[in-house]
């Protein structure tokens, strides 16, 4: 079993919601055993005007080796930037996870 340390944070509409769904998503590759209160942050480092951030910090317990459990992180989140023009693909975001990549 391996504890990891994963931070999630986003700037795009409902950020609570999105927390939630990466959250739930995340107990398809392990164990939550704790997490962090929300904080709201600042932008920096951006050209442009942009949105504050909604930050987490969050404790899994997990089978999966550190390279695996990125493969599946990274996939968690081209799925929820994708979501941006498709608001549905969020729904089947645990349905495309596979810890065996």
């Amino acid at each position: 079993m391996h504890t990891a340390y994963l931070l999630l944070g986003g700037n795009m509409e409902n950020r609570d919601k999105v927390l939630q769904q990466a959250l739930d998503a995340l107990w398809d590759l392990g164990r939550i055993t704790a997490v962090s209160a929300r904080k709201e942050t600042e932008p920096w480092g951006f050209t442009k005007p942009v949105n504050s951030f909604l930050n987490q910090a969050v404790c899994l317990e997990t089978e999966l080796n550190p390279e695996l459990l990125m493969k599946n992180a990274w996939k968690l989140n081209i799925i929820w930037a994708e979501s941006a023009s498709r608001p549905n693909i969020l729904k089947t975001a645990q349905n495309h996870t596979n810890p065996g990549l």
